[in-house]
């Protein structure tokens, strides 16, 4: 079927009596990010609405939510993760580290100058949001992040760098806790992840053994979540999507994680998570979510298995 076709198709589905939201889930997750951005190209032209004021008009909820998701460019879908963490009613730095600990330096500022283009401001101008001076800081600079763009890995650097996060520990000031958060701000991936073998190498413990033994709080919440990230994103999102079905009140990060890595690493996350938890993702989401929501989900999880 041509995305043409299946624009009428999802017309149809939108404003047929009481909407034909299986059909909806269908399109939506069967075509990839590509796909979904040319069929709502496709949606316009034919009849000249837009599709996601269409979804916004005729759906609702969390369902609506994941649909509108799945249907914006990733860029501006990063820019509203960023700008609702800035702005909630809680300030939470997790999904801003979701995207600046995954990302090389051309697709961030892609992502800052998206972000300007669309809230009208730089996003360090929300940073006054922030009520903790050390929170303040900590997502001042990763909001400010330029990283190597060579992935070069220097074994002596390495060694050089584990000796300085070592010799005086990493807590015991801000101006160490500077150091180390600069550290993983300006050091490409495949060097930190050097480092962070050869810190286990060297001291015997895991960096984020030390981070428990130095750091409490949204410090040590902080620095354990940009580490994990950096050494394993598949473990880092399983643990996250983990930590959101319990908090319970986490759908527009669980929504994010779930349309932002579907074409990257959903279905090895979905099998982490079976190894970590011994329950297997699908499950949690048939006992935590409802209705079409839970569907698209579901579907989401099928479609990117299907594609891996």
């Amino acid at each position: 079927m041509s995305l043409i076709e299946e624009a009428r198709c999802l017309e149809k589905a939108l404003f047929q009596s009481g909407n034909n939201n299986h059909l909806i889930v269908d399109i939506l997750t069967r075509l990839n990010s590509n796909q979904r951005l040319i069929l709502n190209s496709s949606y316009r032209q034919i009849f000249h609405h837009d599709l996601i004021e269409d979804i916004q008009a005729e759906l609702g909820g969390l369902f609506e939510d994941a649909c509108v998701a799945l249907l914006k460019p990733y860029t501006e879908l990063a820019c509203d993760i960023i700008y609702q963490s800035l702005v909630g009613d809680k300030f939470t730095l997790l999904p801003i580290i979701d995207v600046f600990f995954t990302h090389n330096n051309d697709q961030l500022n892609l992502i800052r100058q998206q972000f300007i283009q669309k809230y009208g401001d730089d996003m360090n101008e929300y940073l006054i949001n922030i009520p903790d001076a050390n929170l303040f800081k900590i997502t001042a600079r990763i909001l400010n992040i330029e990283r190597e763009t060579t992935d070069h890995v220097d074994l002596y650097l390495a060694y050089e760098e584990v000796d300085q996060l070592n010799s005086s520990g990493l807590g015991l000031s801000w101006t160490r806790q500077n150091e180390f958060l600069d550290l993983l701000c300006t050091r490409n991936f495949n060097q930190l992840q050097l480092t962070l073998q050869i810190y286990e190498r060297v001291t015997g413990d895991k960096l984020e053994d030390d981070i428990r033994r130095y750091f409490d709080g949204d410090l040590h919440d902080i620095f354990s979540a940009i580490v994990s990230c950096i050494r394993c994103p598949v473990d880092y999102f399983a643990e996250r999507i983990r930590g959101c079905l319990k908090a319970g009140n986490n759908d527009q990060n669980i929504i994010n994680i779930f349309v932002t890595r579907s074409e990257i690493d959903l279905p090895e996350i979905s099998r982490r998570y079976t190894s970590l938890f011994r329950k297997q993702l699908k499950d949690e989401i048939r006992t935590s979510m409802r209705g079409d929501f839970r569907k698209l989900l579901l579907a989401l999880i099928r479609a990117s298995d299907g594609n891996s």
